[in-house]
């Protein structure tokens, strides 16, 4: 089964000066380029459960449209993967090590990483009606643009700009709650009810 990038790259440190802790229920709704490509991503979590959903269209990742879904037991570390587009036959069972993707946990690392190269906040914006801080900061002669949630500490939109280039956004927000999921969205899909009970492999 083909692997997509989850959640933001960990790139070191931590920064929760907003909230003190990350939240652990939530949906969040994200269009992430990370990897190079643009991934759609829904990440739903409610305590010790976490769902993540990627989707890529035909000609991003491959000359299929990709769609697939993880089940995440934060705390057995067992994660079930299935192909939601066509869910015949295409399940992975396996166990995960602690960053799992987390876009809260994932945020703080990457501003945490840029604040570290002298990032410095430039002003506060609106975006999808949250309040953001701008931070702004040049690496290898290219401009970053990030707006963070002053409330979650969320990174909302990643804009990088090369010299004379133009701007890639990669990563951008579009929906979040801090509500809790609905519990039917942590389900496994039927045709993995056996891969879910195969021995696990370690991913590293």
């Amino acid at each position: 089964m083909r692997r997509v990038i989850p959640g933001l790259i960990a790139l070191g440190g931590a920064l929760w000066a907003q909230s003190g802790a990350p939240p652990t229920t939530y949906s969040v709704i994200q269009t992430n380029a990370l990897s190079g490509h643009p991934i759609e991503m829904k990440i739903y979590r409610n305590g010790s459960k976490a769902i993540l959903d990627q989707s890529a269209a035909a000609g991003v990742l491959g000359p299929k449209a990709i769609h697939e879904r993880t089940l995440f037991d934060l705390q057995t570390h067992q994660r079930v993967t299935w192909d939601a587009s066509s869910g015949a036959d295409r399940c992975e069972a396996a166990t995960f090590p602690d960053d799992w993707g987390d876009p809260f946990v994932g945020s703080a690392e990457v501003v945490a990483s840029l604040v570290k190269q002298n990032a410095k906040q430039t002003g506060m914006e609106t975006l999808n009606g949250a309040v953001a801080k701008v931070l702004e900061v040049v690496v290898a002669g290219s401009k970053v643009r990030m707006w963070v949630d002053a409330r979650s500490g969320l990174l909302l939109k990643y804009a990088v700009t090369a010299p004379g280039g133009a701007t890639k956004i990669l990563v951008e927000v579009h929906e979040v709650s801090l509500a809790p999921p609905p519990a039917g969205i942590f389900t496994v899909a039927a045709s993995c009810a056996a891969a879910k009970a195969t021995p696990h492999i370690q991913i590293k």
